[in-house]
């Protein structure tokens, strides 16, 4: 059956022949996406009191010799300082008019929040709903010398602190995923023994394609408690708790009703239990039944943690046991996952379990490493002096700063987990870096500088293959129709091309960020910069690609001590 042609209710941009009669948008130009596009942008709009502007800032003019810079990705405070003085050298050599901040500048950056910690009383916490002082379980971090293995042990949050990282996604075999920083440490079965690895070594690991499949061990499963009380009331008045050897949980009543309520209940949960029954006729009492908890240790535990006999769990009968391997999960997958908010957690002894795994602090990593001991407020204060430190040394330039996505995580954070205070304007960038006191003028993520036509943004593509990168400079200027620069990828690469118009190009403007970074192992960056010129109100601009011993620039060579 045919339709006859209509025109398409986006723009009337075309006549096209309908495959249905509802279709009402042209295939031929992605209408239906555009009408979905525009109808998200309404709803951000209808949704926030003060939407996201993204503007252009024009500077139509420049006289002759009037002098550009354009740096982007120092990613403060995981600079390169030998790059960054090189570079602050040639800054303060070549004085320019114009210095363009062209993103990420600062950073803002270990369980991901939302991950679960079981606590001493064997529950399962979210990791933000913990605090300094908290109980948990935890456990020996080595086995001990004579071969006993590791034991259970209550432990104690020593610190817990909330920063945005970039993580790692580790998908398991049975369907588990779990997500944290490349430092994170977890317990492997590797070759028969069981030993830490970093969430990076498992990449490593992964990469290798080795015929050992990395696998984690879990050791207790994930419960939820159960708001029927039946269980746990009764085990709390009748029930007794005992811890050797192994753990076990039983309790004792008359046959009749409620015993039976009881052995009903444990198997519509899943709880493998025994009866035996106490024949006490020569005491004339009446006979007795006890039910046992069976199953082992991870079970018994389980069985405590859902239905939870307060005064069982009280006796702390379940620390001191040895721990026991449920199974050995295969990693099917890791691979990076972007930015997420992330908890510090340090816990004395330095272990817990986490979704059902081994896991080891991951502060204790941190704080060997200078490039992850800053918090937030530290990150706004060194990136406030860097920037003031600009513009004593070059009091009578005109300063730009455009968001990047690093920037913009302040946002994204405040929407996700601070909508209540998230218009307090003491929270927006410019007054967190106090941008009006240093005279910087500040323009917000996906925001464009025409620099006499030429087109400067921070960018927002990224090449999918990190070994061999596409020319994400070819890209941007097919994309925009125009020439420009863009950062954000911490590639360097140059595009140039002629039409009708005359000859054009784009620059990706590399980074100034350190390449030792645990988040990335090996990555496939380039460090640069660009500085340019304006004659006859053109801008010509000169992208410097910083080698490892240092750079030339303006015939003068500039190293990296």
């Amino acid at each position: 059956m045919g339709y006859s042609k209509r025109f398409c209710n986006y723009d009337q941009c075309c006549e096209f022949e309908p495959r249905s009669w509802n279709q009402i948008y042209c295939m031929d130009c992605r209408c239906k996406r555009k009408v979905e596009n525009e109808r998200k942008r309404t709803d951000e709009v209808a949704s926030f009191e003060k939407p996201r502007e993204y503007t252009t800032l024009k500077i139509p003019k420049a006289p002759n010799g009037y002098k550009v810079l354009i740096v982007n990705d120092t990613q403060i405070p995981f600079q390169d300082v030998r790059t960054l003085e090189a570079v602050e050298k040639f800054w303060t050599d070549f004085q320019p008019d114009l210095e363009l901040y062209n993103g990420d500048i600062m950073d803002f950056y270990c369980p991901v929040v939302g991950t679960k910690i079981l606590t001493a009383d064997l529950k399962w916490v979210r990791v933000e709903n913990l605090k300094v002082g908290s109980k948990l379980m935890s456990f020996d971090e080595q086995g001990a010398a004579n071969g006993g293995g590791r034991k259970i042990r209550e432990g104690t949050v020593t610190r817990l602190t909330f920063v945005s990282a970039p993580v790692y996604r580790v998908e398991l075999d049975d369907g588990t995923v779990l997500r944290c920083t490349g430092e994170h440490k977890w317990l492997q079965l590797y070759k028969g023994n069981v030993v830490w690895r970093r969430t990076v070594e498992l990449y490593q690991q992964k990469e290798a394609r080795s015929w050992q499949v990395p696998k984690l061990i879990r050791f207790l499963p994930v419960w939820e408690a159960n708001d029927d009380n039946y269980l746990g009331g009764f085990f709390d008045g009748e029930g007794t708790v005992s811890s050797g050897p192994g753990l076990s949980v039983a309790a004792g009543q008359v046959p009749g009703n409620v015993i039976e309520g009881v052995k009903s209940r444990l198997v519509e949960q899943g709880f493998n239990f025994g009866v035996t029954t106490h024949d006490r006729s020569a005491e004339n009492y009446q006979d007795m039944e006890h039910v046992t908890l069976q199953g082992g240790y991870a079970d018994t535990l389980r069985f405590l943690g859902v239905t939870q006999p307060k005064r069982l769990i009280e006796k702390k009968a379940h620390f001191g046991q040895r721990l026991q391997q449920m199974d050995a999960v295969e990693i099917v997958s890791i691979e990076l996952d972007g930015e997420h908010m992330i908890a510090q957690l340090s816990v004395d002894p330095p272990t817990y379990f986490a979704e059902g795994f081994g896991a080891h602090n991951s502060i204790s990593t941190f704080d060997k490493n200078p490039s992850r001991r800053f918090r937030f407020q530290d990150e706004v204060d060194v990136t406030h002096k860097w920037l003031f430190g600009r513009c004593e040394a070059n009091p009578k330039a005109r300063r730009i700063l455009i968001e990047g996505n690093h920037e913009d995580r302040i946002r994204r954070w405040l929407w996700k987990y601070g909508p209540d205070i998230a218009g307090l304007r003491a929270l927006e960038l410019e007054n967190l870096l106090e941008l009006e006191d240093l005279g910087i003028e500040n323009i917000p993520y996906m925001s464009v500088v025409d620099l006499l036509g030429y087109r400067v943004e921070h960018g927002f593509k990224t090449s999918a293959s990190k070994a061999y990168p596409i020319n994400i400079s070819r890209f941007m200027a097919i994309a925009t129709g125009s020439s420009g620069l863009c950062g954000h990828t911490h590639h360097f690469s140059t595009y140039a091309w002629t039409d009708a118009s005359g000859g054009h190009s784009y620059i990706e403007n590399g980074c100034l960020c350190r390449f030792d970074l645990e988040y990335a192992p090996f990555p496939n960056w380039q460090q640069a910069f660009t500085y340019g010129v304006v004659r006859n109100n053109k801008v010509h601009l000169v992208p410097i690609l910083i080698y490892p011993d240092g750079f030339r620039a303006e015939g003068e060579w500039y190293p990296r001590r």
